[in-house]
């Protein structure tokens, strides 16, 4: 097309650069409502975590404690492990990892299962006897640090059985305690299972709620 002056071609190149570059904005895709849509979900998933996870820490660090006191090995190494798990499953809830937090839900079952046989060890269930020495893996003799340091302990001087035929007779220690150690540590089993099950119920939340905004986003 012929222009009457340079001026006049002028104009029209330029008339057509605005309409193209006016175009070419609108026809840009927006793609930031997928990534926004469901950020106030997970600004909840992250509170909500983060208490329940740090719950279990201070629970799961308070009987590590105890079981440090009374040289109970085995519980110690799974209670180092448990930790490990937790602090992975925060991390993984913190960063929108599912992968961390489906390793959290397995070790969660194991960790209930370790609770309950330690439960079932201090009822004297299954054939298993809280006077063995599993929990200390052969180690040492002792046992639960609560079993001479329980709530309202006091030890009382007795005769021992074959005073009678001993010249010195000797006296024996016996302990009376509010609530014996026994009971406690089935507590502290009961304290984990009951944070662990909340634990399992939202770290699947947390999965499922991962999985339905990567399939949103890629749709």
């Amino acid at each position: 097309m012929l222009c009457p002056s340079w001026l006049g071609c002028l104009d029209n190149l330029l008339g057509r650069k605005k309409i193209t570059s006016k175009r070419s904005l609108t026809n840009k895709p927006v793609a930031t409502h997928s990534l926004t849509r469901h950020r106030p979900d997970r600004v909840n998933v992250f509170n909500n975590s983060s208490f329940l996870f740090l719950t279990q820490q201070i629970t799961a660090l308070e009987r590590q404690v105890f079981d440090f006191l009374g040289y109970q090995w085995a519980p110690i190494m799974i209670n180092f492990f448990h930790i490990i798990m937790v602090i992975l499953g925060l991390f993984g809830a913190i960063q929108y990892r599912s992968r961390y937090v489906i390793m959290y839900l397995l070790w969660t079952l194991l960790w209930v299962g370790w609770n309950v046989f330690v439960s079932c060890l201090y009822l004297d269930l299954g054939g298993l006897s809280k006077d063995s020495d599993i929990l200390s893996l052969g180690v040492s003799s002792h046992r639960s640090w609560w079993k001479d340091n329980g709530p309202g302990c006091e030890s009382e001087g007795l005769p021992s059985a074959e005073w009678h035929n001993q010249q010195n007779p000797e006296l024996t220690t016996v302990l009376s305690c509010w609530l014996e150690y026994q009971y406690i540590e089935i507590l502290h089993c009961i304290v984990q299972l009951l944070v662990s099950l909340l634990g399992f119920v939202y770290a699947c939340y947390v999965v499922c709620t991962f999985s339905d905004e990567e399939d949103s986003y890629y749709k």
